[in-house]
């Protein structure tokens, strides 16, 4: 916390000289807050930001989210994004919503997690091995296991993916999970 204190004393002191921010200034300020958990910050940030007619970019909303899912406040990365969504210029990419699916796994977010990824195919926007390990993890810890690797197999099929050791480990890890030693022999026989 003193490290993004010293960085809003800088920027108070910018300010009071008359020295403009530009967007690269707001969105280092914005990642500070959200490396130390402080995003109670960043709707002053933002407002400063709309007073000087800086617009934020994707890299904004994607600090703030990556911010709020690391404090756990899923409400607020959900806003966030729907925020964005709403001004129009922006779109959310494949990395915002890993963010946001991530998020959602921590906090063991099922439902929402699982409307995030059909938002994501009705935006064509394709997962990756990332987003199945994510999506894996989330379902294995909620004991949805069959659900886990139809969403694998799915997914694989759809967008041509082939899914990678990351992927592999955390469906074993979901089969321990929920106690399913057979599965979890068999995917080892098929992986290897």
């Amino acid at each position: 916390a003193k490290q993004v204190d010293k960085a809003f004393e800088v920027y108070a002191g910018m300010r009071e000289r008359g020295v403009t921010c530009n967007l690269g200034t707001y969105n280092a300020l914005l990642d500070a807050c959200a490396k130390a958990s402080c995003m109670e910050r960043s709707a002053a940030l933002l407002q400063d930001m709309s007073a000087v007619g800086v617009e934020p970019d994707i890299i904004t909303f994607s600090t703030i989210i990556k911010g709020f899912c690391a404090q756990g406040d899923m409400q607020e990365a959900f806003s966030t994004l729907k925020d964005m969504k709403r001004q129009g210029q922006l779109q959310p990419d494949e990395i915002m919503y890993n963010t946001i699916l991530d998020g959602c796994a921590k906090k063991h977010c099922v439902d929402e997690a699982l409307e995030l990824l059909e938002e994501m195919k009705q935006a064509s926007i394709a997962p990756s091995n990332y987003t199945l390990s994510i999506l894996v993890r989330l379902l294995g810890q909620a004991r949805k296991l069959e659900e886990a690797f139809q969403t694998v197999e799915d997914l694989s099929k759809r967008h041509g993916l082939r899914p990678n050791v990351q992927v592999y480990t955390c469906l074993l890890q979901g089969c321990m999970l929920n106690k399913d030693l057979d599965r979890a022999v068999e995917l080892h026989d098929t992986v290897v």
